[in-house]
């Protein structure tokens, strides 16, 4: 960057520095107690901003607690991210962006950057970053290396230049951005989930009143709340700030702790109160906001709660082409695709989940283990239900393969009764009706319900019922009687 572009940037900062005031409180003007002023700063956003009404008090908190953060971020390792989002426009998002930018440390508002320009401005000013139209970051990698890179101190931007030298920049320091949260979020992956999530919607009117908002009026009322944030961040404990290491919720995850950790430790400054306030904001805030999640996760999810239905709950051992099959026909599945038994096998060898060859009676076939001799799950599935809480939705019900068949046109009801010899003959033959049953009429319609399954596996379905040439497995003894 020239001389000229840097001194241009600096004076229009000093510039903005000047028009806020000239930065401690004087006279009347000074807040001097923090929970004053905490309380302050967040009723003034809300005098202005139409928070969700279900969590207003949690929204209107991290932004206050945000504030103060900006004017301390240099003291902690992780700067959060604030993503403000809305299902539609006209939902407050630029409303919140006007109201921050009057409170905020060195507001930096731009819209459309480019990835060089944007490194320089962090690099030179480290502002508190404002930028709107938040899903510009999906399609440009410079942009959203940017983001993921400043989330935490030392982590450098590298760039070559014309002569063979090398220029580092730092992209560390807060940042907030808004976007339309349609189909898709604004933002995806890793730059999503390091993103404390405000959710606003369209203001109900008549309910929920704010009051009318004129920038200069606005800028005017904001003055003397600006000197006193200048002035806490001059008179706080940088030591105390440097040195916390809080008691965060047990509900978060990894990167939501890392973002929610610098605004805690403010909010135990301020009070014990807001301290524990402050907690349960973070832990609303996490679940209130859909979440974006891993396609991975979803389809070892979908799987599992095929093997802890009650179809399958003593199941030592299903088929790969079962397990898809019957993964494929849950009515809610999380992961929207239809898998092929080798597509399946493949995702979950992500996870060290991996098919075996073993033989039902005389028959080889291919499969996954699920429970032991005990009927515990078998270590690989023990170890994917703790690290991916996958008894999350375990729970919820399953389509049963007899509750398919009896409402199936043309196929018997299946009895409940499960057959002695039930663990010696998966995967169950009652099951594998069931699923096939669920689409009626063509091959065709057969095979997308069902992909992977051979002729001879549509075969009965297609003759409207369970027959003994149901899949490949070991023929159970007490099977005319128990799957008739």
């Amino acid at each position: 960057m020239s001389d000229q572009a840097a001194n241009k940037l600096r004076g229009a900062d000093i510039g903005r520095a000047g028009a806020q005031g000239n930065g401690y409180g004087n006279g009347d003007d000074d807040v001097s107690d923090i929970v004053t002023l905490a309380v302050g700063v967040k009723e003034f956003y809300r005098k202005y901003v139409a928070f969700h009404s279900a969590h207003d008090a949690a929204q209107s908190g991290c932004i206050t607690l945000f504030t103060f953060y900006t004017y301390v971020y240099n003291e902690f390792r992780f700067a959060p991210i604030l993503l403000v989002t809305a299902p539609t426009s006209e939902a407050g998002k630029t409303r919140l962006f006007d109201v921050a930018e009057l409170l905020v440390r060195q507001p930096y508002n731009v819209v459309d950057p480019s990835g060089p320009g944007l490194r320089n401005v962090i690099d030179l000013l480290h502002p508190t970053l404002m930028v709107d139209e938040a899903d510009l970051l999906r399609k440009s990698r410079d942009l959203r290396a940017i983001f993921n890179a400043g989330v935490e101190q030392g982590h450098k931007i590298i760039r070559a230049t014309y002569n063979g030298g090398v220029i580092e920049y730092d992209p560390f320091g807060p940042k907030m951005l808004a976007g339309i949260y349609g189909e898709q979020p604004p933002l995806k992956g890793s730059t999503l989930s390091r993103c404390i999530q405000i959710g606003l919607r369209r203001r109900y009117d008549g309910k929920e009143e704010i009051a009318d908002f004129d920038k200069t009026d606005a800028e005017v009322e904001s003055l003397p709340i600006g000197r006193a944030l200048k002035r806490w961040s001059l008179l706080a404990s940088h030591d105390v700030l440097r040195n916390a290491r809080p008691e965060l919720p047990g509900e978060l995850t990894d990167r939501q702790r890392d973002a929610w950790r610098p605004l805690i430790v403010i909010a135990d400054l301020i009070g014990a109160k807001w301290g524990q306030v402050a907690r349960r904001w973070a832990v609303e805030l996490s679940r209130a906001v859909p979440v974006t999640p891993d396609p991975m996760v979803q389809v070892l999810r979908d799987a599992f709660r095929v093997l802890a239905s009650p179809e399958h709950a003593g199941d030592r051992a299903i088929t790969t082409k079962l397990l898809a099959a019957a993964r494929n026909a849950l009515p809610d599945r999380e992961y929207d695709e239809v898998l092929s038994p080798i597509q399946l096998a493949k995702r979950l060898a992500r996870f060290e989940i991996r098919p075996l060859r073993y033989y039902a009676g005389t028959t080889q076939v291919r499969g996954f283990r699920i429970r032991d001799g005990s009927g515990t799950f078998v270590p690989e599935w023990e170890d994917a239900i703790g690290r991916y809480r996958l008894n999350e939705r375990a729970s919820e019900p399953v389509l049963s393969a007899s509750s398919v068949l009896a409402r199936t046109k043309g196929s018997p009801a299946m009895s409940g009764d499960r057959c002695p010899e039930w663990g010696r003959c998966w995967p169950s033959p009652g099951h594998t009706a069931g699923i096939l049953a669920r689409s009626s009429g063509s091959r065709a319609t057969l095979r997308r319900a069902a992909p992977g399954l051979c002729d001879q596996d549509l075969a009965p379905s297609l003759a409207n019922g369970p027959t003994e040439e149901v899949g490949d497995y070991n023929p159970c003894p007490e099977r005319k009687t128990c799957h008739s």
